[in-house]
């Protein structure tokens, strides 16, 4: 699929059929995560692959998941990171961003959907799958086959903001 359709294809699903996902699929939103670009190349992350019930109530009680079948959660080693001289940002948080947005399109391109989750209790989804004390949880990635199909990619062009409201160009003169 060409690059603008399938990012302007891409919208949040908050309805999942119960049908599992295929362990291919799975790959290939893995593959995707796997080739996105970090800072300095460090690749300071973790994917957990929830399907697990019994877990996925769980994160339920902490995070509203939609009932998918299937949450990527994905970490980084907080004193790992990428340090830089010129400021502090945290390259974890940023690298995993990237990441899973390397997912959602490997998602979408499967016509699979997906939701990125970001409001959790993080300290409760750690004590669920025993993570480390370094580790952060930085997304919750719900999955599944959606429910209702995906909107109409025109909706950009009533949605979206125009680029002359989010774009500035500083060119060099005539």
């Amino acid at each position: 699929m060409e690059f603008l359709t399938l990012a302007k294809k891409r919208c949040s699903t908050r309805s999942f059929k119960k049908q599992a996902i295929l362990d291919t699929e799975i790959t290939s939103i893995l593959e995707a995560a796997r080739v996105a670009p970090t800072n300095g190349n460090i690749q300071n992350f973790h994917i957990y692959v929830v399907e697990d019930r019994d877990l996925l109530a769980q994160f339920a009680e902490h995070a509203q998941i939609y009932n998918a079948p299937l949450v990527f959660v994905v970490s980084y080693d907080k004193e790992k990171i990428f340090k830089s001289a010129i400021n502090a940002n945290d390259t974890g948080l940023i690298d995993t961003s990237v990441i899973l947005t390397h997912m959602m399109l490997a998602a979408t391109d499967l016509k699979l959907g997906s939701v990125w989750i970001n409001y959790f209790k993080q300290a409760d989804i750690k004590a669920v799958l025993k993570t480390g004390p370094s580790e952060e949880i930085a997304h919750l990635l719900a999955v599944g086959y959606p429910n209702v199909p995906f909107k109409d990619q025109k909706r950009h062009a009533k949605e979206r903001k125009p680029l002359t409201e989010l774009v500035s160009y500083k060119r060099n003169p005539e």
